[in-house]
């Protein structure tokens, strides 16, 4: 991957989740400042889950704005871009990270695949009128300028609780007032206007820490556990998954294994390989009949392509009607 240097020096992008200088990449590949972007029109966006895919348009179905505390993000150049702490974006070795804990060195991937190096981060001390998108199906935009010669992959960071809890049985509109409880009055709050919509107990547990940590953070984290563990080989995640979570953490931790995907044993056996990597989402698992964590998932490390034993196996739990 190779780190690129912006075509002008010291022009800035204002706040994302924005404030009136900031752009987005449209469909064409110029740009337009996110106050101009309305619903129905088209953005670049890419697979989030998929680094190496092509960017296509895609519709944006919801402009969001709110007042929020600013933090200044300078990439190589001198090129800043204002946004919020939780706003996401795709660090090269790590995946979706906050903005809050971007540093020095950290390397952000951009629209044309290559990368640009983050110089600093710092608190503005500013409040300012900050504009998100909600972006069909991958929630992920470019932010950049004609001018700077590139643009970084961010991410939407409520698209993933408006997506899992609208199809668990939450309007859009009651999926964004949960997000906005949680945030500023806590799960009590959040749990009594769930019952109150007759939201079942298990998609509650699970839209709560849906809107506790956003989807892409959470799959990254536990593949970042798997791949790292030093540790005895056998361990469960604190993070537990959605059952929709979990079926992209097991793709997105294979999709990463640099060789072809196959399926062990027998056809429906649930157990797939890609170089190193593994992932088991058999039925036992599945229905935690093995195990006493539950309903659960397996990713896995091994110590060379072919090796019988993993030398990471990292049990997920999951949400769901049966353990949540």
């Amino acid at each position: 991957m190779q780190s690129r240097q912006p075509a002008k020096r010291n022009r800035a992008v204002g706040p994302i989740a924005a404030d009136r200088n900031a752009r987005r990449t449209q469909s064409d590949g110029t740009s337009k400042p996110i106050e101009e972007i309305g619903v129905g029109e088209m953005v670049l966006s890419r697979d989030e889950h998929s680094p190496e895919s092509p960017a296509s348009g895609k519709v944006v179905e919801e402009v969001f704005v709110r007042t929020a505390e600013i933090l200044r993000l300078t990439l190589s150049g001198g090129v800043t871009i204002d946004t919020t702490a939780e706003h996401p974006f795709f660090e090269e070795s790590l995946g979706w990270i906050e903005a809050r804990s971007l540093t020095p060195g950290h390397q952000l991937r951009t629209l044309d695949g290559s990368s640009i190096d983050v110089e600093s981060l710092a608190e503005t001390g500013q409040w300012q009128p900050v504009y998100n998108l909600r972006v069909a199906d991958w929630h992920t935009y470019f932010v950049g300028d004609d001018e700077w010669g590139f643009a970084v992959w961010a991410h939407n960071a409520y698209g993933q609780f408006v997506e899992y809890a609208s199809n668990n049985g939450l309007t859009a509109g009651q999926a964004r007032y949960a997000f906005r409880v949680l945030r500023q009055r806590g799960e009590t709050a959040l749990r009594a206007y769930l019952a109150r919509n007759n939201v079942a107990a298990h998609v509650a547990d699970a839209a709560i820490a849906q809107a506790r940590i956003p989807s892409a953070r959470k799959i990254n984290q536990v593949i970042n556990e798997t791949m790292q563990r030093t540790g005895p080989p056998n361990f469960t995640s604190r993070t537990r998954l959605t059952h929709n979570e979990a079926l992209d953490a097991a793709a997105a931790h294979l999709a990463q294994g640099g060789a072809p995907i196959v399926e062990l044993g027998r056809p429906g056996s649930g157990v797939f390989r890609s170089g190193v990597r593994q992932a088991r989402i058999d039925e036992g698992s599945l229905t935690g009949a093995h195990g006493n964590i539950g309903p659960h998932i397996h990713l896995e490390r091994l110590p060379y392509p072919g090796a019988p034993h993993a030398n990471s196996n990292n049990h997920i739990p999951l949400f769901g009607p049966n353990n949540g």
